[in-house]
């Protein structure tokens, strides 16, 4: 019996030692996957803060341009205004006698 007992110790005290070993294994990956995990997640954060500015720089460009093409076009209407305006003594001053105040 002495020597069935000891096996039966000897396995107990393998199995433990496996098990011990398995929930090691485990609890490493785990500290691993968790590790990997918040390094995507601030992965993550510096994109959106990139894409954030981003957006923003581009907001900011675009409200440029607007108001660049706002001036543009104002002065076009202006131009175009004093173009009329002056226009239709333009067609009668080269033939004939009418000066740009309409007299003559």
């Amino acid at each position: 019996y002495s020597v069935a007992a000891s096996t039966i110790v000897y396995e107990y005290q393998q199995s433990a030692s496996e098990k011990k070993r398995k929930e090691a294994e485990a609890a490493a990956e785990e500290e691993r996957r968790l590790e990997a995990n918040k390094a995507l997640e601030q992965r993550q954060c510096e994109q959106l803060d990139m894409l954030n500015k981003r957006i923003t720089l581009l907001d900011e460009q675009l409200w440029a341009l607007r108001q660049a093409q706002a001036a543009h076009r104002a002065a076009e209407r202006a131009r175009g205004e004093r173009a009329a305006a002056q226009g239709w003594w333009r067609w009668f001053g080269s033939s004939s006698n009418v000066n740009e105040k309409g007299e003559g």
